[in-house]
């Protein structure tokens, strides 16, 4: 996980005709989201935690923890030990996925990944099988609540298999919990793709 690097607030100070202007206070930007996070969940009471934050340190704590935008983190493919690969004759391959949620600060809110092994000769799939499939989460406040279901469906020429994991953000009323798709198409001659949806259409 990236971390966020601390922006240090640095008071303004003025003086006009021999006055000193008060320390501007610290914005957003300024504040470490995950910081803030961490101290609101380490405490006895996070719900109440939470609830004595300024409005600037409940947004900043939102920059860093609410999941805004989906990004494909890993990707990994080769031949099967042992497959023959010749035109019109078996060959197997497999890759493996690892799908993520950025925050608005950057930084990855959790992370889930699918790994599918695939065998095809003459242009058709022959078999299939998921090998890795999981979710994982190091964000204060959420935890990864294991697998929510999948999929599958071979259209002959091709594969297409999702997981969907499940993940929980909790402050008392404020919790939710969301779940996200990973999918992979294996194609029958080894070409594959990836997208983070459980359409199999």
């Amino acid at each position: 996980m990236r971390k966020i690097r601390v922006a240090i607030a640095t008071a303004a100070v003025a003086v006009t005709l021999g006055a000193v202007a008060p320390a501007a206070q610290a914005d957003e930007s300024q504040l470490d989201g995950l910081k803030i996070a961490q101290r609101v969940f380490d405490s006895g009471n996070p719900e109440q935690a939470y609830a004595g934050l300024s409005g600037a340190e409940k947004e900043a704590m939102e920059h860093s923890t609410k999941p805004v935008k989906t990004v494909l983190l890993k990707t990994e493919i080769q031949a099967v030990p042992g497959a023959k690969s010749e035109a019109g004759a078996l060959g197997c391959w497999n890759t493996w996925q690892r799908w993520g949620k950025k925050a608005a600060a950057g930084n990855t809110v959790y992370t889930w990944w699918q790994g599918l092994e695939w065998c095809g000769s003459g242009g058709k799939i022959t078999s299939y099988k998921v090998y890795d499939r999981g979710g994982e989460t190091a964000t204060p406040g959420w935890s990864y609540s294991g697998n929510d279901g999948a999929g599958s469906r071979n259209v002959g020429w091709e594969v297409r298999q999702y997981t969907k994991q499940k993940f929980t953000f909790g402050i008392g009323q404020y919790g939710y919990s969301t779940s996200e798709c990973g999918q992979i198409r294996g194609g029958a001659t080894g070409l594959y793709s990836q997208r983070a949806s459980c359409t199999l259409s």
